[in-house]
């Protein structure tokens, strides 16, 4: 089952441009959780090797300050599962499409869409983000920030939306070695975090589990549609790697 991670972190987060450190916490926590787009799947969650599915990213509880930044790192096994970016070249890399109904069943090729909104940009406002994934290691990383006049959005909704595709037999945990909301004050406030992890089952492929493994993989690679370049991400710091650097930009 998910199973609460509390452990906190103590990175920087480029906003805007600009480098920044984040301050002092607020008073109010949220949460991020790991969240199968298809209800259908349980918890933990079992996949056929080769079969794909969409898991969201979703926080819940934010202060009413709102988020105008994230930044996650989610770590999994490599040989049980790979993590992807369901998106094309020219949509911004892990965004849930809700709000392009036409644009996501196409990415999707799906006849309908989905996808829930994207809660960073619900009110208007303008991402910049970058991304990176490491499928020697197991750790994705994706981070965003926002631009413009508009009102930070403050209620529940997704941050990421991110495939799945199940490799080999096994199980693994993917859980959030870092988890970052900010808001746009000078400097931007990090909001306190409790995640939330989720487990992933695969059995030994038999029979015609081979042949769907195969197809599944085949697949997961004709997916890997050309995406838009984009700066190289920050490395990610680990718990017990001392102090943070000097503040730089991550694009």
């Amino acid at each position: 089952m998910a199973k609460p991670n509390l452990r906190t972190r103590t990175p920087l987060l480029g906003l805007l441009g600009t480098a920044l450190f984040l301050a002092a916490a607020s008073a109010q926590g949220a949460d991020v959780k790991l969240v199968p787009l298809d209800p259908a799947f349980g918890d933990p969650v079992q996949l056929e090797p080769g079969e794909s599915m969409l898991l969201l990213v979703e926080v819940e509880g934010l202060p009413s300050d709102g988020l105008a930044a994230f930044q996650i790192e989610l770590d999994f096994d490599p040989e049980v599962v790979m993590l992807a970016d369901p998106n094309v070249a020219g949509v911004n890399a892990f965004a849930p499409l809700g709000d392009s109904p036409a644009v996501c069943a196409a990415v999707r090729e799906t006849p309908t869409c989905d996808d829930p909104p994207w809660l960073l940009t619900s009110t208007g406002r303008s991402p910049l983000g970058t991304s990176e994934i490491d499928e020697v290691a197991g750790t994705l990383l994706v981070a965003y920030g926002t631009s413009g006049t508009q009102s930070l959005p403050n209620s529940d909704g997704a941050l990421a939306i991110i495939e799945v595709v199940a490799r080999s037999a096994g199980s693994t945990e993917v859980f959030f070695n870092e988890a970052l909301l900010a808001d746009d004050s000078e400097p931007p406030t990090e909001h306190p975090v409790s995640t939330w992890s989720l487990i992933f089952e695969v059995p030994e492929p038999t029979g015609e589990r081979l042949a769907l493994a195969a197809c599944g993989a085949l697949a997961a690679l004709a997916r890997r549609r050309p995406r838009v370049a984009l700066p190289p991400a920050r490395p990610a710091r680990r718990a017990g790697a001392g102090p943070p650097p000097a503040p730089a930009p991550w694009w």
